[in-house]
Order: C-alpha cells, then sequence, then structure tokens
C-alpha cells in the first residue's frame, strides 16, 4: 500500500500488505508430473495460508450423509499446513491420507491464482473465502460447509483414496461457482407447472467448467480423478458436441456438459479462441437471473458479441462463428 501526496505525486508512506513465500504444488494435476516450487502471495507476515482471496483448512470433524440431499456439515476444522522456519510451505503430497498437509497448500494457490487472474481482467473480487480440506466424501462442492452462513469451497478424498484438491481444474471449477454467484446470483433449480427445472444449475455448472478450460485449454475437466474407479478419461470430457434437447437430462452436471462442450467449440476456433469467450461468458453470465433458461442463455452470448462487434473488439466473421456453435448446440 503506497499514500501519494494528491499535490505533488510525492510518496507520502508505504508497507506491504501482502508477502511472498514459496510452496509446493502442481502446475495442474497429479498426471502432469512431479511437484513444483511456485509463489505463494500470503498475508503479510502470515504463518499459515491465509490470502487476499482465499485461506486454507482442514475439515477434522464432521457428519457427512452420502445420499443425495443428504446432511453434510463441518463441526471443526484446523489449519494444519504452517511455515517451516523461512517462512515456506513445503510439503510433499500425502494423497490417501485424510491429513495431506499439500492439500492446502495445492488448494489455495489454484484458487488464489484464479481469484487473481480473475479480479485483475475484470474487477471482480469475491469475498474472502474459506478452503476445506481432508474429509472423506467423493465431490468438490461450493457452499455452507460449516454451517456459518458464508459460501467456501469444500475438496473431500474419494473412497478410493484421490484427493479433489490435487486437480487444478477441481478448484477452478469451484471457484467459478462462487464468480457465477456474483454476477448472477443462485443458480440452482426451480419448478413450475411441468415440474422441477434444472436448468439454472446445469448452467452454473457449465460456466465453471468453462473457467476451467479458459484456465487450462485441454476441453478436459479434473483428468487426474480419472484414476479413481468413478471415472474415465476425466471427471467431464467436452470434447464431444452435445446438443440440446438429447443430452438434457434431470442432472444438473450432465446437462452442463452442453454449455461446456459449446464453449470448448468457441474456445477452439480460430475465429474466436479464449480471450473472445471469456469476454463473452462474463458478459453474458452478467445478465442472467435465478430464472435463467436455455434460450435466454443463448441470446445473452450472441448478445454479447454483437457488442464486441460494435466496439470494435471482434470483427462479423467471430460473431459469424459464435452463432454457428450456439445454433450447433440446439
Amino acid at each position: 500500500h503506497v499514500w501519494v501526496d494528491a499535490t505533488d505525486g510525492k510518496i507520502v508512506s508505504a508497507k506491504p500488505a501482502f508477502w511472498s513465500v514459496d510452496g509446493w504444488v502442481y502446475e495442474e494435476n497429479p498426471l502432469d508430473g512431479e511437484v513444483v516450487s511456485v509463489p505463494l502471495v500470503l498475508n503479510e507476515g502470515a504463518l499459515r495460508l491465509n490470502g487476499r482471496f482465499v485461506w486454507s483448512s482442514h475439515c477434522i470433524d464432521w457428519t457427512i450423509d452420502p445420499r443425495p440431499f443428504g446432511v453434510r456439515i463441518c463441526h471443526d476444522w484446523r489449519q494444519l499446513a504452517k511455515a517451516d522456519p523461512q517462512g515456506d510451505f513445503f510439503s510433499p503430497p500425502d494423497e490417501g491420507t485424510l491429513e495431506d498437509l499439500f492439500a492446502e497448500v495445492n488448494a489455495f494457490h489454484h484458487a488464489d491464482r484464479f481469484a487473481e487472474w480473475f479480479a485483475t481482467e475484470f474487477g471482480l473480487k469475491t469475498p474472502n473465502m474459506q478452503i476445506f480440506t481432508g474429509f472423506p466424501m467423493t465431490n468438490a462442492f461450493f457452499g455452507d460447509f460449516d454451517g456459518n452462513g458464508a459460501r467456501d469451497l469444500s475438496f473431500g478424498v474419494t473412497d478410493d483414496g484421490f484427493n479433489f484438491a490435487h486437480d487444478s481444474d477441481v478448484v477452478i471449477h469451484e471457484y467459478g461457482h462462487a464468480i457465477v454467484q456474483q454476477l448472477a446470483g443462485n443458480l440452482s433449480m426451480g419448478a413450475d407447472h411441468l415440474g422441477v427445472d434444472w436448468t439454472p444449475g446445469a448452467l452454473n455448472e457449465g460456466v465453471a467448467d468453462t473457467f476451467a478450460l479458459l484456465m487450462h485449454p485441454d476441453g478436459l475437466v479434473g483428468e487426474s480423478m480419472s484414476r479413481s474407479s468413478r471415472w474415465d478419461v476425466a471427471i467431464r470430457d467436452l470434447r464431444s458436441d452435445r446438443v440440446c434437447p438429447d443430452d438434457l437430462a434431470s442432472q444438473v452436471h450432465t446437462s452442463g456438459q452442453i454449455w461446456g462442450s459449446m464453449a470448448w467449440n468457441l474456445i477452439e476456433d480460430p475465429l474466436v479462441g479464449p480471450d473472445i469467450v471469456q469476454e463473452l461468458m462474463v458478459a453474458a453470465v452478467s445478465t442472467w437471473d435465478e430464472d435463467v433458461d436455455w434460450p435466454t442463455a443463448a441470446q445473452s452470448l450472441l448478445d454479447a458479441a454483437d457488442q464486441l462487434v460494435r466496439v470494435g473488439w471482434i470483427d462479423a466473421d467471430s460473431r459469424d462463428a459464435v452463432e454457428q456453435h450456439v445454433l450447433a448446440t440446439g
């Protein structure tokens, strides 16, 4: 933080607000190689993983009902990862155990990195969020795990010993839900005279997947979790086309692949690409509300493309490519 005299431009005083230490993480996930040392940006003087956007912890006492809509609550938590005498966080991966300190560091780094990217690109900062790791649950989620009224990011360990916090796609996906909430509110499910409508939740999942694709453009979300018996290639493989209504299902992650696969096609298209896709996504989602449906979401992308043409950011060929990919999804 620097204080500058408004009349003559001289620096009056300055002091650090954050400091950088190092820690071991996976660049993307355990399938990509060994751990690497990266800078971790922490609050000044922090000896635990407390940062500008997130802070990391371990859930050490929980109640978890694995059934759909079952009770899931963390009763107690601790920040187990702590700095060594040099201030660094060099905890080796100990995947398969609930006491894996590396999970705290890896989740912190990738959530902080994505949050910093989003704040720099779009000027939007989410409230500082807690990260929970180290509990037995084949899931990761954005929700209020400890019941304190504030949403957090939680990464469980599968029943066959694989840690969601070790895969950066999963971390970015869950933080992506926080971005969607800031832009559009709580997109989950609705109902009308025809029954339950999962569309808002499916679009929420599709956009969160898109953020992971933008950070790691390979068409796969959570590929390291394919080591678990639950998935084959990745948690979601978005390289295949999905269309509406053929690929709709009463499950938000499945239906959300329609949006995610369209986003991947846009990212791969040389007339569009990731820089345009990120602008389209944020502009479109910022117009949504809790009643968003598929036609509204599609039109919001086209409206965003039209606006980019008007300001000279893309040309008509790029705009037409966007429309073709939208129409191809049905």
